[in-house]
């Protein structure tokens, strides 16, 4: 699954990444750019796409008291072991150069914490 709140360039190859039968969730366009992804893409090996529009479904579909359940079932699913969400990586501030590094090598699954130097 790619969770997408970004858009831009790197959402294309961010599609063509995924296994077979795995989904790539719009949730934004934070880069200001729209993608336009490829439907042979979507296509080949059964992929899905679907768009996540969480404002509407927090104001207008679940309201408070849906958003919240929704967050403690997640949570739940979570704490059960249901799903294995990463465990982020950290870094100093002085390897966040190395870090960007292998962002762009696609070498990184999850997110990086960057980490002030301890004194």
């Amino acid at each position: 699954m790619v969770i997408d709140p970004v858009g831009g360039a790197a959402a294309e190859s961010s599609l063509r990444a995924l296994r077979a039968g795995g989904r790539f969730c719009v949730l934004g366009f934070a880069s200001g750019e729209i993608p336009r992804l490829p439907a042979n893409v979507v296509l080949l090996r059964n992929r899905s796409v679907i768009g996540v529009d969480w404002g509407d479904r927090a104001r207008e579909v679940a309201g408070p008291e849906g958003t919240a359940a929704l967050l403690e079932d997640v949570l739940g699913r979570i704490a059960r072991a249901e799903v294995h969400p990463p465990k982020p990586a950290t870094a100093t501030l002085d390897e966040a150069g190395a870090v960007l590094g292998r962002y762009a090598g696609r070498a990184v699954v999850g997110k990086y914490v960057l980490v002030p130097q301890p004194n």
